[in-house]
């Protein structure tokens, strides 16, 4: 038995098989990070859409697990248009970056060729929606994309062929702890503090103890209340975004924070005036 596990193990260690890549977790690396406003990101992924070069996000062709992350970014885009993108210039939150920078992409031989670019969006597609500790943001987007250069290569006996791609993605970065960001109520509440989302991806939890005195968590509705129990309410209104204020960041897109009642009641009222108009026919503000 010992003679016919020790071949096994040597081919372990050896050189990867013909359908395995030879380095499947590429590397990654910065090139220059530039903050953008929340007008500039919205163009930027609306751009690509119209792309047939080397950017659009919005296809199906999008090979392997990578398609999960691209179908996101529409949710993304109606969010930023709904919410951030109605509020005045100096109340917008400043946490979007756009990032230069270069992947090492292991790419089946299949996509040589006129599949270039669909190869290529399938290698950089495991970025979206993670923390990447180069490139020190959350990647959502990308701008564009291009090998970086015209040579690859191969190595031993794998067909994988290793080249660097260039990209330009759009990502979240909240500059620093205490930014307040724009949110809405999770539809999953719990009864040790409130979940909030940020962008609808990213979750904020506030402990119950940064909560309101009177807030309590109701079971029954699975919701956060106000008030007593004969004269409740909700605490927050889920018709419009809320305001959470950063106090830590996992730098895995959670988030640790506070409510800031004060915006989060302004933001309220003015979901509630839009939506009345919306039903007499006039137009938003």
């Amino acid at each position: 038995l010992r003679r016919l596990r020790r071949p096994c193990r040597r081919r372990r260690r050896g050189m990867p098989l013909a359908h395995t890549a030879y380095r499947p977790t590429p590397e990654v690396e910065l090139l220059k990070t530039r903050r953008i406003g929340v007008d500039e990101a919205i163009a930027a992924l609306e751009a690509s859409r119209s792309t047939d070069g080397h950017g659009g996000f919005f296809v199906d062709n999008v090979p392997g697990s990578s398609l999960v992350n691209f179908k996101q970014i529409p949710e993304l885009l109606r969010c930023l248009k709904t919410d951030w993108a109605v509020l005045p210039e100096a109340e917008r939150p400043r946490c979007f970056v756009e990032v230069h920078g270069r992947l090492e992409a292991h790419m089946h031989p299949c996509f040589m060729g006129e599949r270039i670019v669909e190869g290529m969006r399938g290698a950089v597609g495991g970025l979206l929606w993670h923390f990447n500790s180069t490139l020190n943001c959350i990647p959502v987007g990308f701008k564009k994309l291009q090998p970086a250069g015209s040579h690859a290569a191969i190595v031993g006996e794998s067909p994988y062929v290793h080249f660097l791609i260039e990209f330009w993605a759009i990502a979240f970065s909240p500059s620093r702890q205490g930014d307040t960001l724009l949110a809405r109520m999770s539809e999953t509440q719990t009864a040790i503090g409130f979940n909030a989302q940020i962008l609808s991806k990213f979750n904020c939890f506030v402990r119950k103890a940064d909560l309101p005195a009177d807030a309590w968590f109701s079971a029954q509705d699975g919701r956060w209340m106000c008030g007593s129990e004969q004269d409740s309410r909700p605490l927050l209104s889920a018709e419009g975004p809320i305001w959470v204020k950063v106090v830590h960041n996992k730098k895995r897109g959670g988030f640790k924070g506070t409510l800031d009642l004060e915006r989060c009641a302004a933001s309220g009222k003015a979901a509630k005036v839009a939506k009345r108009k919306s039903r007499h026919g006039e137009p938003p503000p």
